[in-house]
């Protein structure tokens, strides 16, 4: 068997359609059809599905991510998440302490209690 350059193929073609045709039409990884069909590397399985595609005019997927991707993904999010947040309350600590500064110096500079005193009636 040759490829289109001129290199030869080391699977046939019937072998590549039927790799191609049980990862497209399965819900199988890249990886789970590599170890079904004993291939050294996942990588081997995704140029025969994207030769396939090619030589079938099949459209390429839209960008579909694996369950690990996704997790990864929607980690790396909650993450931004958490730093906004943390950076927002770190923010509001701040202005609690300015104001609390501010109701202290304008006490003692206009001699009169504006803070709530807890207990008074």
């Amino acid at each position: 068997m040759k490829k289109s350059g001129g290199i030869p193929s080391k699977y046939s073609e019937s072998f590549r359609i039927k790799v191609a045709k049980d990862y497209l039409s399965s819900n199988l990884s890249l990886a789970e059809i590599a170890q079904k069909y004993e291939f050294v590397k996942r990588e081997q399985v995704r140029w025969i599905v994207k030769w396939y595609r090619e030589k079938y005019g099949l459209p390429k997927p839209k960008s579909i991510k694996s369950p690990a991707d996704n997790e990864r993904g929607d980690v790396i999010e909650l993450k931004e998440q958490i730093k906004l947040k943390d950076l927002a309350l770190s923010n509001a600590f701040l202005q609690i302490d300015n104001l609390k500064t501010l109701i202290q110096v304008a006490e003692k500079s206009l001699n009169i209690s504006i803070g709530k005193k807890y207990g008074a009636k």
